[in-house]
């Protein structure tokens, strides 16, 4: 399968990776990469590892660590990154 993001979610990724860069360091960013590509790997071998939303039953939460979530959808052929989260911050 497929992964694709919405604006949205890329611009998200990018806010967390700048955050994480300046006020941590390059490879703290690069590992928060590294860990949510792999999240992202496990997620295309099993589309419905995450539970899926109280609010809609096809978009599901996964979890890069405690602090950074994502929402996602899976369609036949790929699987759409609604959404990355920072779990600290306010919704």
């Amino acid at each position: 399968m497929k992964i694709t993001f919405t604006k949205k979610a890329e611009e998200k990724l990018d806010e967390v990776t700048q955050y994480l860069k300046n006020e941590h360091s390059q490879k703290h960013a690069d590992d928060f990469l590294k860990d949510f590509k792999h999240k992202l790997d496990l997620v295309k071998e099993n589309p419905y590892m995450f539970k899926a939303t109280p609010e809609s039953e096809k978009v599901r939460k996964g979890y890069v660590n405690k602090f950074i979530s994502f929402f996602y959808r899976v369609y036949s052929k790929t699987i759409k990154v609604l959404l990355v989260k920072d779990n600290r911050s306010k919704p």
